[in-house]
């Protein structure tokens, strides 16, 4: 049973990042480029650490509540779509410079925020409340604000020195 879970969140997950290629062919205009040079790192920061924490709170509140278990499936869909949109407008906009920039910033999301988020969705999905969920949740949590430090504060550093090379 966890096999079709899992096939079904990882379809939910590519459909995202088509969905979020397409919007952004749709919508994107090579004229308007945002200032690379200026970035607010505690701004970035934050917004991570909100953005990563309102999606686990999201599945912890789907698996506390049988009618709201489509919600986490639903954030599997928005995260596979905000991937899919930041990878098509960097490669579009900045051609292969971008391509680089997607390899490099989106690397540790991909590797490390991704499969938590797929890993606790398949968890909900079929786990009622229960304490080996809670502190698998819990954990997840914890894995899931050290993942936002990295991803919000570090990468973004990390990301403004690439760029002034480039």
């Amino acid at each position: 049973m966890n096999r079709r879970r899992y096939y079904f969140v990882m379809f939910l997950l590519g459909l995202g990042v088509i969905l979020g290629a397409l919007y952004a062919d749709a919508t994107v205009d090579a004229t308007e480029l945002g200032a690379l040079g200026s970035l607010d790192f505690w701004g970035a920061f934050g917004k991570s650490v909100s953005i990563n924490l309102r999606i686990w709170f999201l599945i912890v509140l789907a698996g506390c509540f049988a009618k709201l278990r489509l919600l986490s499936f639903i954030a599997v869909l928005a995260k596979g779509f905000i991937l899919g949109f930041s990878i098509f407008f960097l490669s579009f906009v900045f051609g292969f410079k971008g391509f680089l920039l997607v390899l490099i910033a989106s690397l540790p999301h991909v590797l490390f925020v991704l499969p938590l988020v797929i890993y606790m969705c398949i968890c909900t999905s079929g786990a009622g409340l229960n304490t080996k969920w809670l502190i698998k949740c819990g954990f997840g949590g914890i894995i899931i604000v050290f993942l936002s430090v990295i991803d919000g504060f570090v990468l973004p550093v990390f990301l403004y020195e690439v760029v002034k090379l480039m």
